[in-house]
């Protein structure tokens, strides 16, 4: 693993079923000494204020996780610093974050003192009308998801259908007796974790899963078609792992967020499982590759191969339309934040991040 690791992810989603968060999973409020949550609409500098942070707390030493907004990928929701048990959340909608132990664990930062609200008030119905028109973008981008979800779930269902199912379990099984067994059974279960390594932005399908890959000192690389036995054979992996007392991070597919783990990384084994995604390739790695595409017997999809190509496309379709829908809300968000920017007092919210960050510094004295 790279030293003074900077670790990236997201915690929620654009998906089939609207925003979908994953906030709760941040910091377990048992490894919490610290959260900070932060409220203020768009343009007061959250997203400026937990980079400025990051970049502190990074020269001081120490690993750090960005979580990326799915809005806005080149943003951040949240910075974690897991060795001093703080993390600093944008609380604001549709993500939405309040103290669940206020003065013992939780602060509220509120950026929205540092506004002059009489001068906002002077573009009111300008601001009403672009949050309504933002709320409309959504709510294309959201059906045409639902949408290609019904679509992809009609293929997996073909495929699946083609599928030995025994054989990504078997694969589970191998891995379970080579990497698992060593591990001794305490007695304690495992925690895990849920989060997103990929999210469907403004900006298209973004993935971190380089940086997922750099947690690891030994990667699964998993091929299928359509993360067909993917799901199975992670659970598989997982249950043994959590048996064994050791704590996993799961990670989901934007479009079935609840159910289909496409990601998984066992922190204390240094061990990933990477599905394997167009436009991604790990280099200079040793990698162990998972063919799952071996127990897809093609001679049972050619019935429906019409069908599964003509979903196929349409899924793409429906995926760019959503990703349309995306980039303009992220161009609404940015005229939005053009009536907040010029009001703010930018020099307060500076001198806010360095009370916050000799605060969190403190803790590791």
């Amino acid at each position: 693993m790279a030293d003074n690791l900077v670790r990236h992810m997201f915690p929620g989603n654009n998906s089939s079923q609207g925003f979908f968060s994953y906030f709760a999973y941040i910091l377990p409020p048992t490894k919490a000494r610290r959260i900070y949550c932060l409220k203020g609409g768009p343009g007061v500098g959250k997203s400026t204020f937990l980079k400025r942070i990051g970049e502190r707390m990074a020269l001081e030493g120490f690993h750090l996780e960005y979580m990326h907004c799915a809005s806005d990928p080149d943003s951040l929701d949240c910075l974690v610093i897991p060795a001093l048990g703080v993390a600093l959340i944008d609380g604001t909608a549709p993500h939405v974050t309040d103290p669940v132990y206020p003065a013992a664990v939780d602060e509220i930062i509120n950026l929205g003192e540092y506004w002059n609200a009489e001068a906002i008030r002077q573009n009111h119905d300008e601001i009403i009308r672009i949050n309504a028109d933002i709320k409309r973008q959504y709510k294309h981008a959201y059906q045409y998801l639902a949408a290609a979800k019904c679509l992809m779930d009609d293929i997996l269902e073909t495929l699946e259908s083609a599928t030995d199912k025994a054989g990504p379990l078997l694969q589970a099984q191998r891995i379970i007796d080579s990497e698992l067994e060593k591990v001794a059974v305490t007695g304690r279960l495992g925690k895990t974790r849920r989060l997103f390594a990929s999210a469907i932005t403004p900006s298209g399908v973004v993935n971190h899963l380089e940086s997922l890959a750099n947690s690891a000192d030994k990667v699964y690389s998993i091929r299928s078609l359509w993360g067909v036995g993917v799901n199975e054979m992670l659970k598989k992996v997982t249950d043994e792992a959590i048996f064994r007392g050791l704590d996993v991070e799961l990670y989901y597919s934007p479009l079935t967020p609840e159910t289909r783990i496409e990601h998984v990384l066992i922190p204390e084994l240094k061990l990933a499982f990477l599905s394997e995604k167009d436009g991604f390739e790990l280099k200079d790695r040793r990698q162990t590759i998972l063919d799952l595409t071996q127990y897809i017997d093609p001679a049972l999809t050619e019935l429906q191969k019409d069908a599964t190509e003509f979903n196929s496309k349409t899924f793409d379709t429906l995926l760019g339309e959503a990703l349309k829908a995306l980039a303009q809300t992220k161009k609404l968000h940015d005229e939005l934040e053009g009536h907040y920017i010029p009001h703010m007092d930018f020099e307060r919210v500076q001198q806010k991040e360095e009370e916050i960050c000799e605060q969190i510094l403190a803790l590791a004295k």
